[in-house]
């Protein structure tokens, strides 16, 4: 690849040290600069939770001082800087108009989902990348000579994107690809070995009992981390760009085949009879550090057979000789005052959502808690019930502690008829709409393992003997043999939502768009799953009694 002819290049330290450069901003480049800064440091609180609660996302620790070093190592290394023309004026433009557009839809999404929702973290990310980006460009220009345009300076954009959480459906899919993956293959690993096993989607049979591979063993972790690592160690160690490359091709195999070996090894251990709470950590630990120490070497590998093959530097092509040989104190062209006047404008974006959006504690009523209790039967005749008490644990994600799950079972182990009710409310600006439907069977059951039978997704209308409930959202889920019925339904202020596909950001902000933004209302989710049709179900006296209960509150309105 050869160097546009509006490229300059020039050696290592032939613009002085950085401190020189920033002493010639004036009053409009320096103000650019610190609100830069500034949205950083607004990045950085935002997401900071994020990495401390989320062990995907620990690497976004490191993100301050793996950016600051990748900043003065773009300055020691090779400088180049570009003339400016229509065409870079144009690209930078370009991304400095979608970095705003990206910003409007964080606010949506943040109005649909909260501002810690995977999502909005995720948009708001993009939009600082394109921004930064932006800037780049700006601080590139040969006129200015803030940060050279290079690997290094590259990197740093590639690091910030990689420390914010994937869209929600985006992360459902890869992680749930990578469970049936690696328990496919460790159950091929059992029988080369001798060892007895039967796999159930992400769970595997052994003579001693089950292992699941959970979303934490899926090897997302190890890949997140093994990428963010080489993209770092690419951009310092080695200089050309075939090595550069060949450390960030070699991370993602790499991490996932440290990880095929921990499974297989925690597999063999619980196939022994060994308790594994003790291996399990132990074990993901050490392969997160034998996957950063592994790219380390082959980053210094590769760097020390360029320094004998004497290779050319990061990008081939004879460079054009710089522009200039001092550092220029012409900083007020036209590239700033643009930069600058965009710059301010992101700012008072961002200071306007975070003012619409700011959060306002709700206290959701202790009767909401009995209000449920009053919706399910504690007991049926002929029927043994059971009451889920580690709901409890899904509270945060939900925003809602009012939750209740009642399990009816019915019949002789050979006809057993299972029927699950589940029930979770909120008070009227508790959580919303979106984030309620954000979290449906679609959204958490694949999660768990579970597959959606194709051809049979639907909104129907049930029937119990000559009434007919509010439509509902129809759904049959597998695991291995078994098989569940699934019918659930939202409201908010007692009015039926629409079902929006939860892992789909526009129809997530079409619902908002439809429902009103930061509009409170008091939800409720019913989800009613069972191993029978509901031809069998309509029968019961129990859900002659499920309806009997909810259609007073006008929780499941009924036509006769």
């Amino acid at each position: 690849m050869s160097i546009p002819p509006n490229f300059s290049s020039s050696a290592p330290g032939a613009f002085g040290d950085y401190a020189a450069s920033l002493r010639n901003l004036n009053a409009l480049a320096a103000t650019s600069l610190l609100c830069l800064a500034g949205l950083v440091v607004v990045w950085v609180a935002w997401l900071g939770p994020e990495w401390i609660a989320n062990p995907d996302l620990a690497h976004g620790l490191f993100m301050l001082p793996a950016g600051l070093a990748l900043i003065a190592e773009a300055r020691r290394g090779s400088k180049r800087y570009h003339a400016g023309g229509r065409g870079w004026a144009a690209l930078t433009l370009s991304l400095g108009l979608l970095a705003l557009l990206t910003l409007v839809a964080t606010g949506f999404s943040a109005a649909a989902l909260t501002a810690q929702s995977p999502l909005s973290l995720w948009l708001g990310t993009v939009a600082l990348c394109l921004l930064l980006a932006t800037a780049g460009f700006v601080a590139g220009h040969r006129d200015v000579r803030l940060l050279p345009l290079n690997a290094c300076s590259g990197a740093i954009l590639v690091l910030f994107f990689l420390s914010a959480p994937l869209p929600p459906g985006t992360q459902m899919r890869l992680t749930l690809e990578l469970q049936l993956w690696i328990t496919e293959w460790v159950v091929r690993g059992l029988d080369l070995a001798g060892v007895a096993a039967h796999r159930m989607g992400a769970v595997i049979e052994l003579p001693r009992g089950q292992v699941g591979v959970d979303e934490a063993c899926s090897g997302v972790r190890s890949l997140f981390s093994c990428v963010y690592a080489a993209v770092f160690l690419a951009a310092v160690i080695p200089r050309g760009w075939l090595a550069r490359a060949t450390v960030m091709v070699v991370a993602a195999p790499w991490a996932l085949a440290l990880n095929y070996v921990r499974s297989l090894i925690l597999t063999l251990l619980a196939a022994q009879g060994y308790d594994l709470e003790r291996w399990h950590d132990l074990t993901g630990f050490s392969i997160l550090i034998a996957g950063t120490a592994g790219l380390t070497g082959l980053a210094w590998f590769l760097a020390r057979r360029e320094r004998s093959h004497q290779l050319e530097p990061e990008i081939p092509g004879k460079p054009v000789p710089a522009h200039s040989t001092e550092p220029s104190r012409r900083l007020v062209g036209r590239w700033v005052r643009a930069f600058t006047i965009g710059m301010l404008g992101f700012a008072l974006s961002v200071a306007l959502i975070i003012w619409v959006l700011r959060p306002t504690h709700v206290s959701a009523p202790a009767a909401k808690q009995e209000w449920l209790e009053t919706l399910l039967p504690k007991s049926m005749p002929g029927w043994r019930t059971d009451s889920d008490s580690e709901l409890y644990r899904f509270a945060p994600t939900l925003r809602t502690e009012h939750l209740l799950q009642r399990t009816y079972v019915n019949g002789p182990p050979e006809r057993l008829v299972v029927v699950t009710v589940y029930l979770a409310a909120w008070a009227a600006g508790q959580a919303p709409v979106s984030l309620v439907a954000s979290h449906t069977p679609d959204a958490c059951w694949p999660g768990a393992g579970w597959s959606t039978a194709e051809g049979v997704s639907s909104t129907v209308e049930l029937k119990v003997g000559d009434k007919t409930l509010t439509p509902a959202q129809q759904r049959v889920f597998l695991l291995g043999e078994a098989g569940r019925h699934v019918w659930f339904w939202h409201f908010a202020n007692r009015h039926p939502v629409p079902y929006a596909t939860p892992g789909s950001a526009l129809s997530l902000i079409a619902l908002v768009l439809k429902q009103g933004v930061l509009r409170p209302q008091e939800q409720l989710f019913v989800r009613i799953s069972s191993n029978a049709p509901w031809s069998l179900l309509a029968q019961e006296p129990l859900i002659a009694e499920l309806v009997e209960r909810l259609g007073p509150e006008g929780v499941l309105p009924q036509t006769p």
